[in-house]
């Protein structure tokens, strides 16, 4: 199953075709959503419960072990699911996790895989394949 991620303006917008951005005008705004809640601009200083990541990044870092920009670490973890018996097995899920420090803090977000609701009014990110990540309940 793929979260579906959608774009939404509010008030009057002129703007043409949506933008992987987050815009804020007086007359109207964009952002992204999804059934979980709005997704704000990241904001390392304040990350919020709902991240959008690049699955193509969530890769190399699982694959480099960490990702480090300035003061910033990124881990990402991948945890197989034991079967109804309790055993981790060649067919067992797996569950994704994102971690980032960052000036003594630390988040993390679970990773599902998600997906653009009209990816053909994307631009350059129409083929970027995404994962949502949303803090662990």
């Amino acid at each position: 199953m793929s979260i579906e991620i959608r774009h939404v303006i509010t008030g009057d917008c002129d703007c043409g075709t949506p933008k992987f951005s987050w815009e804020h005008s007086e007359d109207h705004e964009h952002y992204w959503e999804c059934d979980y809640g709005r997704i704000p601009s990241f904001d390392i200083k304040n990350p919020a419960p709902l991240i959008i990541s690049s699955r193509d990044w969530v890769h190399r870092v699982f694959a480099m072990g960490e990702c480090r920009i300035g003061d910033r670490l990124d881990v990402i973890t991948v945890v197989p699911v034991p079967d109804e018996r309790g055993e981790i097995n060649e067919n067992s899920g797996v569950r994704m996790f994102q971690r980032t420090d960052y000036g003594g803090r630390s988040w993390t977000w679970e990773l599902e895989p998600a997906h653009w609701a009209d990816p053909a009014t994307r631009h350059n990110s129409a083929h970027m394949l995404i994962y949502l990540g949303r803090w662990p309940d």
